[in-house]
């Protein structure tokens, strides 16, 4: 069990696989407070903390992490070509950023992405717009193109997707 000051427990399972990479320029994006910039930072990344709020981005402010407002939704949304070697998205869905999650990853970097499935429908707890719930397989599809190192569908208490990937 977690609570909202640590990091995701996916995150820091996969936290291995950072060894693959040759350098630790990370993004989180759509950070909230930072949980998990503060984890990244102490495993030695340079962070870029992403989100549209303003109040959440002065939490996530700390050593080793940089601040970015920037509203995800905003059509042309951009992250830029190549800038981070790990991106992480956790507990966020907005399919139409998809491009720009791929083209802000350097080859060779790792995406850990987990958020919310349609099986979360079950439980009386938000989000329930279908919008931001995951079809089940849907990260797998829209990754196939990369190697994927790990993945995960929990539809006990929660119902979430969670995948590691590596892009070729």
């Amino acid at each position: 069990m977690c609570n909202d000051a640590d990091p995701d427990p996916f995150l820091v399972r996969v936290a291995d696989a950072f060894e693959l990479l040759e350098s630790r320029r990370a993004a989180d994006v759509a950070c909230g407070a930072g949980r998990n910039s503060a984890f990244l930072a102490e495993q030695g990344f340079n962070v870029t903390a992403i989100d549209r709020s303003a109040e959440a981005l002065a939490q996530a402010a700390r050593p080793g992490v940089e601040t970015r407002e920037l509203d995800l939704e905003a059509p042309g949304a951009d992250l830029g070509q190549d800038v981070f070697d790990l991106i992480v998205v956790m507990r966020y869905l907005h399919r139409p950023l998809f491009p720009a999650l791929k083209r802000a990853l350097r080859p060779g970097g790792l995406l850990v992405y987990k958020t919310f499935t349609t099986d979360h429908l079950r439980f009386d707890a938000p989000p329930r717009n279908p919008l931001f719930l995951l079809e089940p397989g849907e990260l797998l599809r829209e990754f196939a193109a990369w190697r994927v190192l790990r993945y995960e569908e929990e539809w006990r208490g929660r119902g979430t997707a969670a995948l590691l990937a590596r892009k070729l």
